[in-house]
C-alpha cells in the first residue's frame, strides 16, 4: 500500500527540513512535489489542522529578530515611502483583481504579502479574509517563487542600474516579499548594505498590525465579537522583549532560527496539501496577478528610491 511507504518518507523529509534549516520556498517546493508525484499520506483537513496554529507560531517568532529603537529610528526615514507603496498596491491590487477576475481573498492575501511583509502577512490577514486552505497555498506559493526570483535578479537589475549600496537596501527591503530573500539579495551588496536592508524590512513588516486591525474592522464589522488577530501583539511583544531584556537578547537568534524552522516546515505541510485539482482550479490568473503586482512594487519603489535623495546615503 502507498501509505506504507509514504508516512516514514514524509517524517524524513520533515527531519531533512529541520535539520538543514531549509529556507521556507524549498519546503514549500518539496511538499508540492511530493504530493503532486507521490500523494499526500494524511488528508488535507488534517493537514490544516496543523499548519494554521504553526503560521502563527512562526510569525509570532519573528519579532524577536527585531529591535525597536532601530526600527523606530529607520522607520522614520521610510515612513513616508512605505505608506504611498501601501497605498498604490491597494488601490492597483483592487483594479488589478477585477479586470483579471481574480477571487477577491487570493488578491488580498497576495496583494498583503506583496506589500507588506510576505508569508508573514498572508499569515495574519488569512483568518481576517476567512481564506480556504487553496487559497492560502496559491497565495504563498506565488509570493515564495517570486522572492527566489529577486534573490537571483535583484542583484544584478541594482548593478546593471547603477544603484550604490544604501540605495540597493532599501530597494530590496521594499520591493522584495519576504525576509530571507531581502537578507539573501542584500547581502551580496555588502555588510552594510544588509544591515540597512534588514532593519528597513523588519519596519515594513510592523504594517501587519495596522493593516490587520483596519481589514479586520472592515471585513468583519457585524461580527459582535471581533476577529482581531492577537498573536500579531504577541510578534511586537516578542520585538520589545529582545529590544531590552538581556536574557531575552541572548537566545532571540534561537528563537528566531527555530521560527524560520517551522515556517519551513509550515510550507511543507501547506505544498503537501496542494494537488493537481486545485491547479487546474487556480489557472493562471493568480500567478499573473501576482507577477504584475510585483513589478509595479519593483518599478515604483524605484522611482521613489532616486526620487528621495537621502535614500542615497547611509
Amino acid at each position: 500500500m502507498k501509505s506504507d511507504y509514504r508516512k516514514p518518507i514524509f517524517f524524513l523529509l520533515i527531519l531533512v527540513l529541520a535539520l538543514t534549516q531549509a529556507s521556507p520556498f524549498w519546503g514549500l517546493l518539496l511538499g508540492l512535489a511530493f504530493s503532486l508525484l507521490i500523494g499526500s499520506p494524511f488528508p488535507k483537513e488534517l493537514l490544516s489542522k496543523y499548519h494554521g496554529p504553526l503560521l502563527k507560531i512562526a510569525v509570532v517568532g519573528l519579532g524577536f529578530g527585531l529591535n525597536i529603537n532601530n526600527v523606530i529610528a529607520t522607520g522614520r526615514e521610510g515612513a513616508e515611502v512605505t505608506l504611498i507603496m501601501l497605498l498604490i498596491l491597494a488601490i492597483v491590487g483592487f483594479i488589478l483583481a477585477k479586470v483579471l477576475q481574480v477571487n477577491m481573498r487570493t488578491a488580498l492575501l497576495i496583494t498583503s504579502g506583496t506589500a507588506i511583509c510576505g508569508g508573514s502577512a498572508i499569515a495574519a490577514m488569512s483568518p481576517i479574509v476567512s481564506a480556504k486552505n487553496n487559497e492560502i497555498s496559491v497565495a504563498i506559493g506565488v509570493v515564495f517563487i517570486l522572492n527566489a526570483i529577486a534573490l537571483i535578479t535583484f542583484p544584478m537589475a541594482g548593478r546593471w542600474i547603477g544603484l550604490n549600496d544604501a540605495q540597493f537596501a532599501w530597494w530590496a527591503a521594499m520591493a522584495i516579499h519576504d525576509t530571507s530573500s531581502v537578507v539573501g539579495a542584500a547581502s551580496q551588496f555588502g555588510d552594510q548594505s544588509l544591515a540597512l536592508a534588514t532593519t528597513v524590512k523588519l519596519t515594513r513588516a510592523l504594517w501587519i498590525i495596522p493593516i490587520s486591525l483596519m481589514a479586520a474592522v472592515i471585513l468583519q464589522p457585524k461580527q459582535k465579537k471581533l476577529a482581531i488577530p492577537y498573536f500579531i501583539l504577541f510578534f511586537i511583544a516578542a520585538a520589545v522583549l529582545a529590544s531590552y531584556l538581556p536574557i531575552v537578547q541572548s537566545i532571540a537568534p534561537l528563537l528566531t532560527q527555530g521560527s524560520k524552522i517551522i515556517f519551513t516546515l509550515v510550507l511543507f505541510l501547506i505544498g503537501m496539501g496542494l494537488n493537481k485539482s486545485i491547479f487546474r482550479e487556480m489557472g493562471v490568473k493568480p500567478v499573473l496577478y501576482g507577477v504584475t503586482l510585483w513589478l509595479i512594487t519593483a518599478v515604483s519603489s524605484l522611482v521613489l528610491i532616486y526620487g528621495c535623495c537621502h535614500f542615497s546615503r547611509f
